[in-house]
């Protein structure tokens, strides 16, 4: 407890405003869908987005539902294309029993998140 105190009364005084972030590794499920949407049906990967710029060329259901991969997302849609593509950011870990395959490139994919978040002035990021 002493070495603590003596290691943050060292540290510089944080701001008065702090500004934080949750960062969500929901995508696992959802990108494995978008994936399959386009490897085994050869369908477009649509967007919320893409739904309404359609104007009504589009339907909610075309994104996942017309395939049967609603359920298999978890119910989760991309709101937009994500820039680095429908990334995701699992690893299966010890004991893990998902059906999921991990994920690809997910060093590469946090070390741009960190570095958006640094450059963005997030002081820290709670992880969920």
């Amino acid at each position: 407890l002493v070495v603590l105190v003596v290691l943050v009364s060292a540290l510089p005084p944080l701001p008065e405003k702090r500004v934080g972030i949750l960062y969500e590794g929901w995508h696992a499920y959802a990108a494995q869908a978008y994936q399959n949407v386009s490897t085994h049906f050869h369908g477009p990967q649509l967007t919320v987005e893409d739904v309404i710029r359609s104007n009504g060329g589009y339907q909610l259901s075309d994104i996942l539902q017309k395939y049967n991969l609603l359920g298999p997302a978890q119910n989760f849609y991309y709101q937009a294309t994500p820039q680095p593509g429908y990334y995701c950011i699992y690893r299966r870990g010890p004991g893990d029993n998902y059906v999921l395959p991990d994920c690809e490139n997910i060093q590469a994919i946090t070390t741009k998140h960190a570095q958006q978040l640094w450059s963005a002035g997030i002081d820290y990021v709670a992880v969920d």
